[in-house]
C-alpha cells in the first residue's frame, strides 16, 4: 500500500506546486518510487493551472489532468462531494498502486476558491493521506506565522473512533500524543517558504513547535524563484511586440522612468524592465546606449504609444543586441500595477525555473524527516470513499442479476431503477407485473424496458419465487423479506439454498462507515453464543467478505464482559477459535481475545493490539449492545445486517429503509455474488 502524503497550503503564495516539485525529488534521491497527484486545478486569474504540466517537463512523471474547476464547483454546490472524493479515488488508483509513496498537491485558498480548506480536508479523509503544510512566511513574524498554522492544523485533527483513542504516530513525526484529549493529527511537517533576508530562520521552527507542528524545511527567501522571463510577460500581460529581441532575458526588477536621463541612469542596470511613456523617447535611447555598453535591460515596456519610427531605427543596433522593447496599450501607472502583481507560478514551459525550485526545495528539507518518510509504513484502512468506490466496482465488474422482492415498495422500486440505469447491476422484479405497474406510477416512478420483471406463480411469495430462482441459478442473488424477521429469512435461505460447507451457520456482518474509515462487525444479530468452531468460521467469513469490499482484515476477537457469569468459559472458547483462525489463514493479521476500547485504538504501527477492522464478539448480546453503542453515540452510518455463509447470497433489505440503505445492501449482494464467478 502506497504511503499518501497531501501537501497543503496554510496562506496566500505558500508555494506549495514548488514543494510538492521539491519534495518528490528529495525522495526519489533515496531511490524510492515516488507518485505525484493534483486531483483539483487552481483556479487562476490568467491561463490555466501548471502544475502537472510542470512535472511533466521536470520529471519522468506522467501525472493524470486535474478535474476542472467548472466540474469541482458544480458538484460542491449540488452538496455531492462524496461522489467528488470517489472521483478522486479513481484517479489515484493506478498511481497509488504503482508507487510507495504518492505526493498529492492540495488546493491553495484564495478568493477564487474560497472552499480550499473544505476540500482539502475530504481529500485527507479520502485517501486516508498524511498532511504536509506548506506556509509562506515572507510578511509574517514567526508568532503571527504560528497562529496561522495553528488554525490549519487544527483542521487534520483525527478524533479517535468511539471507546478508543486516536492512533498514536512514529515518535518525531506529527503532534504529540494527547492522552487527555485522546486526538492526534495527520499532519506530519511543515515546510516554511520564503523566509525574509532579515529574519533569522531559526525563530521559526521554535513558534512552530510550540504550536505542536515539526518544521521540516526552512527556505528562505529566493529572488531567482520569482523572475520571469519577457516573453512570460508578453504573455500574460497580452502586450505587443515592438521588437523581440531576446525573450529569454529574465526581469529582476520594474522600474518607471519618471525623472529626466540624468536623474535615471542609476536605474539602467541587468535585468531591470524599465516602464516609460511611448513618447519619452530620450529614455528609449538612453535605454539603447546602455544595453550597447554591455548592460543587460530586462526590457523597455512602452506605454499608450508607440515611439517614432525613426528613434526605433536609431536603436537598432542595440535592438539586435537583444534589448526587447514591448507597448501597452494603457497608460503607465495602469502598466505598471499590472506588472507589479503578475502571477508569481512558474509558466508551464519554463523548464530552467522550475528545475531550480526543484533542486533548492528538495536540498532544504531534513535528512532524518526523509528518513522517516522512507521508513513508516502505512496502516492500510479503507476510508468511506474508498469504500464506496470498491463496492460500486466490484459490482459493476460482475454484472450481476439480482433479484428484488418487496418490489411494490416505492424505496425498492426507485433502487432497482437507480442500480440498472448506472448499470450497477441487474435488478430483477420479483412479484405481479399489474401490482408493480400500479405502484410505480402512484410513486411517479418509470420502470425503463431493460428493468425485467418476473410474476411468481398463484399462491408463492415474491422472497419464496425469489430463492428459487436462486437454487436454480436464475440470478445471482435475492433481497426481500422486508417484512419479516431476519432470523426467518436466514432460515428460509438456509433451508432453501444451504449453508457453504465452511460456513458452519448463517451470520451476519455489519460494515460501519466512520469518519475515517470502514469497519466489520459480526456477529450481531442471529448467533447468541456461537461455538469455539462457529466462532472461527463467523470471523474467517467476515474477514473475506470484508477483503471484497477493498477492507485489508484485522481480527480482532473481543474479550467476554468481566461482568458476564460465564466470562472464564467464555475467554476459553474465544482463545480456541483465535487459534482455530490462525492454523486456517496464517496469512491473516488476527489479534485476542482483546478488549473493544483497544482493539478500535488507532495506532501509527501494526505492532500493537489496535486498528482493528473486523471485530468479532464473543457473543450476541456483546455484539448488539457494543453495536448500538457505536452506531447511535457518534450517528455513523451502518449497512447491514449482511447475510454471510450462505451457498448463494440472500439480503434483507432495511425495513423503511432510505433509497441510499436499499441502494447499499443490493450493491452488497451483487458483491457476494461476484466472488461466485
Amino acid at each position: 500500500m502506497a504511503r499518501r502524503i497531501l501537501v497543503i497550503p496554510t496562506n496566500h503564495g505558500a508555494g506549495v506546486t514548488s514543494t510538492c516539485l521539491g519534495l518528490v525529488h528529495a525522495l526519489e534521491r533515496r531511490q524510492l518510487s515516488v507518485g505525484y497527484l493534483k486531483p483539483f486545478a487552481q483556479a487562476r486569474w490568467v491561463g490555466q493551472d501548471a502544475s502537472v504540466d510542470l512535472f511533466r517537463l521536470t520529471t519522468s512523471q506522467r501525472p493524470p489532468a486535474p478535474i476542472a474547476v467548472s466540474h469541482l464547483e458544480e458538484m460542491l454546490a449540488a452538496d455531492r462531494i462524496g461522489e467528488l472524493m470517489e472521483e478522486v479515488i479513481d484517479m489515484a488508483h493506478d498511481c497509488l498502486g504503482a508507487h510507495q509513496i504518492v505526493v498529492v498537491e492540495g488546493l491553495a485558498p484564495g478568493t477564487e476558491q474560497v472552499y480550499s480548506g473544505r476540500v482539502n480536508a475530504e481529500m485527507a479523509r479520502t485517501l486516508d493521506a498524511d498532511v504536509l503544510l506548506v506556509a509562506n512566511a515572507a510578511r509574517l513574524d514567526p508568532e503571527r506565522l504560528g497562529h496561522q498554522v495553528g488554525v490549519a492544523h487544527s483542521q487534520y485533527v483525527l478524533r479517535s473512533n468511539v471507546g478508543a483513542p486516536a492512533f498514536a504516530p512514529t515518535a518525531g513525526v506529527g503532534r504529540p500524543r494527547d492522552e487527555s484529549t485522546r486526538e492526534d493529527s495527520r499532519v506530519i511537517g511543515i515546510v516554511v517558504n520564503h523566509i525574509p533576508a532579515d529574519r533569522d530562520p531559526g525563530e521559526y521552527p521554535k513558534a512552530l513547535a510550540a504550536r505542536g507542528v515539526r518544521t521540516v524545511a526552512s527556505v528562505p527567501t529566493h529572488p531567482e524563484f520569482t523572475r520571469r522571463r519577457v516573453c512570460d510577460v508578453v504573455r500574460e500581460l497580452g502586450l505587443q511586440v515592438l521588437s523581440a529581441g531576446d525573450q529569454n532575458r529574465r526581469v529582476q526588477d520594474v522600474t518607471i522612468a519618471a525623472q529626466s536621463v540624468p536623474g535615471f541612469l542609476d536605474a539602467l542596470q541587468d535585468g531591470r524592465l524599465i516602464v516609460v511613456p511611448g513618447d519619452r523617447h530620450e529614455v528609449l535611447m538612453a535605454a539603447a546606449l546602455a544595453e550597447t555598453k554591455g548592460i543587460r535591460l530586462g526590457a523597455v515596456l512602452l506605454t499608450a504609444s508607440a515611439p517614432d519610427q525613426q528613434i526605433l531605427d536609431l536603436c537598432r543596433p542595440a535592438l539586435d543586441a537583444g534589448l526587447p522593447v514591448l507597448l501597452s496599450s494603457e497608460r503607465t501607472y495602469e502598466t505598471a500595477t499590472r506588472v507589479m502583481h503578475l502571477d508569481p507560478e512558474i509558466p508551464a514551459d519554463d523548464e530552467e525555473r522550475a528545475t531550480l525550485v526543484k533542486e533548492t526545495l528538495a536540498d532544504a528539507f531534513e535528512d532524518s524527516w526523509l528518513l522517516e518518510m522512507s521508513q513508516r509504513k502505512p496502516i492500510p484502512r479503507s476510508t468511506p470513499a474508498a469504500f464506496r468506490h470498491e463496492v460500486l466496482a466490484q459490482a459493476s465488474r460482475a454484472d450481476c442479476r439480482i433479484a428484488v422482492a418487496d418490489s411494490t415498495d416505492p424505496a425498492m422500486l426507485a433502487s432497482a431503477i437507480n442500480l440498472q440505469a448506472r448499470s450497477v447491476c441487474r435488478c430483477v422484479l420479483v412479484g405481479q407485473r399489474v401490482a408493480i405497474e400500479r405502484a410505480a406510477a402512484d410513486a411517479g416512478l418509470y420502470l425503463p424496458p431493460g428493468l425485467e420483471i418476473i410474476e411468481p406463480d398463484d399462491g408463492v411469495e415474491a422472497f419464496d419465487a425469489g430463492l428459487a430462482m436462486l437454487a436454480a441459478g436464475g440470478v445471482d442473488g435475492l433481497v426481500g423479506g422486508a417484512r419479516s424477521p431476519i432470523e426467518e429469512v436466514g432460515e428460509r435461505a438456509e433451508r432453501v439454498i444451504g449453508l457453504r460447507c465452511d460456513a458452519q451457520v448463517v451470520s451476519t456482518v455489519h460494515y460501519l462507515v466512520l469518519a475515517n474509515e470502514v469497519v466489520a462487525y459480526t456477529d450481531c444479530t442471529l448467533n447468541p453464543l456461537p461455538s469455539a468452531e462457529q466462532l472461527a468460521a463467523i470471523a474467517l467469513w467476515a474477514a473475506e467478505e470484508s477483503q471484497t469490499v477493498g477492507i485489508t482484515p484485522r481480527i480482532s476477537f473481543i474479550e467476554p464482559s468481566a461482568a458476564s457469569l460465564t466470562a472464564e468459559p467464555d475467554v476459553h472458547r474465544v482463545r480456541e477459535a483465535v487459534q482455530l483462525v490462525q492454523s486456517r489463514r496464517p496469512d491473516y493479521d488476527v489479534r485476542g481475545p482483546v478488549a473493544f476500547s483497544a482493539a478500535s485504538r488507532r495506532e501509527g504501527t501494526s505492532q500493537g493490539v489496535g486498528n482493528g477492522t473486523v471485530f468479532v464478539f464473543p457473543d450476541g448480546a456483546t455484539a448488539k449492545a457494543t453495536f448500538q453503542a457505536v452506531h447511535r453515540a457518534s450517528g455513523v452510518r451502518a449497512i447491514g445486517p449482511i447475510l454471510q455463509g450462505l451457498n448463494r447470497p440472500v439480503n434483507q433489505p432495511p425495513s423503511a429503509g432510505s433509497l441510499a440503505e436499499i441502494n447499499a445492501v443490493i450493491v452488497a449482494t451483487a458483491v457476494q455474488a461476484s466472488r461466485n464467478f
